[in-house]
């Protein structure tokens, strides 16, 4: 019995942490489909500091959709700028930047 408990809980822990991940994921997507809609094709020019100001000023924003939104948004941008910028100006696919940013 102790051993059924015991694999239940690791069932739902680990899908509950899929889900967490598969959010965040669709977060990442979501903000990085926004970014390349605000800039249009002139994301391939933009700088660092072009994106680094957008970011500071969108991230925030987020936050009156979801907290986690704005969080996913501030943990690109701080953990993973130089990929996040780069795949922005190469134009990657959303997801692809997302999981290259380790969000999917």
């Amino acid at each position: 019995m102790r051993f059924l408990l015991t694999v239940t809980l690791v069932a739902i822990i680990a899908f509950t942490s899929a889900q967490k991940d598969g959010m965040m994921c669709s977060f990442c997507v979501t903000i990085i489909s926004n970014t390349q809609a605000a800039f249009g094709s002139d994301i391939a020019n933009a700088n660092d500091l072009e994106l680094l100001r957008y970011f500071r000023e969108e991230c925030p924003r987020y936050a009156v959709k979801s907290a986690m939104m704005a969080a996913e948004c501030e943990y690109l941008v701080s953990e993973h700028p130089l990929v996040l910028f780069r795949d922005l100006r190469a134009g990657k696919e959303p997801v692809d930047t997302c999981t290259d940013c380790q969000s999917c």
